[in-house]
């Protein structure tokens, strides 16, 4: 298990980081793009319900610069201390995790393959039948984009996400999974040529990639709504944990990371 110990000053303890902060997290390794965990201290204090727009995540990531809570509408995501994460208010609005900004992921080198893994709970009942987002990065406003893309859509209910570009007409490589309800980890790889789809630690889809290859582009990655008006997430989401990784960097298959973060985490979020 990876560890760290940071030491800040009393200035940066001022700002509001712990002095010191022990973090550990099986995941962490030299491929690691982002770790946003909402019970890692460091990340998120848990004392603290005061989510105000633009305010600061700290990355668990060395490195990495910190996510972002954007809540351009006062109420549209609050941090939940007895759902242990995040949470979308009830009403379709547009808060959201934003991890950096621009070009700071899956831009340096696209012919890497790469893996994002969400743990999430989902209300049993889906109150407007909206999309039902968890991760965007695309120039389009339609949840068609360009990708990576990962959404679990309550009216179809299937598992669907891409790390190519736009193919226009239904998302290619959908994986009927069943509908989302409660605690969930999905995530989605980009393995050589192949899209692999994973659901609560298992492989349950693996297509080829659709053409052309990832492209790069400059909007932000949005963990539960986009910044458009359509991108919405399941309005009632509790986004717990997200964790990016670049695994040519790390050398390690998808499927180990997946299991891994399955086995370590999904309990801990368990009501």
């Amino acid at each position: 298990m990876a560890r760290t110990l940071s030491i800040v000053s009393p200035a940066a303890m001022a700002a509001g980081l712990n002095n010191p902060i022990a973090k550990a997290d099986g995941l962490l390794n030299v491929g690691s793009l982002w770790l946003v965990d909402a019970l890692r201290l460091g990340s998120w204090d848990p004392a603290s319900d005061i989510v105000a727009n633009d305010a600061a995540v700290r990355n668990l990531v060395a490195g990495a610069p910190n996510a972002l809570l954007k809540v351009p509408v006062a109420g549209d995501i609050v941090f939940d201390a007895a759902a242990k994460g995040f949470k979308l208010k009830a009403s379709v609005g547009l808060g959201r995790v934003q991890l950096g900004t621009g070009t700071q992921y899956f831009q340096t080198n696209l012919a890497h393959d790469f893996l994002i893994t969400t743990i999430v709970t989902y209300p049993t009942v889906d109150p407007t039948g909206h999309v039902g987002f968890l991760i965007t990065k695309h120039t389009s406003a339609s949840y068609s984009g360009v990708g990576p893309w990962m959404a679990h859509r309550y009216a179809a209910n299937y598992l669907f996400g891409r790390m190519d570009a736009f193919v226009s007409g239904s998302p290619a490589g959908v994986a009927a999974v069943g509908a989302p309800t409660g605690l969930e980890q999905v995530a989605i790889a980009k393995v050589g040529t192949n899209l692999v789809y994973f659901k609560n630690g298992a492989q349950v889809n693996s297509v080829a990639l659709g053409t052309p290859d990832l492209a790069a582009n400059s909007t932000p990655l949005n963990w539960g709504n986009g910044g458009s008006a359509n991108q919405y997430a399941c309005p009632g989401l509790v986004m717990h944990r997200t964790y990016g990784e670049d695994l040519t960097i790390s050398g390690r298959t998808a499927a180990d990371v997946i299991a891994q973060d399955y086995a370590e985490n999904f309990a801990r979020f368990a009501a």
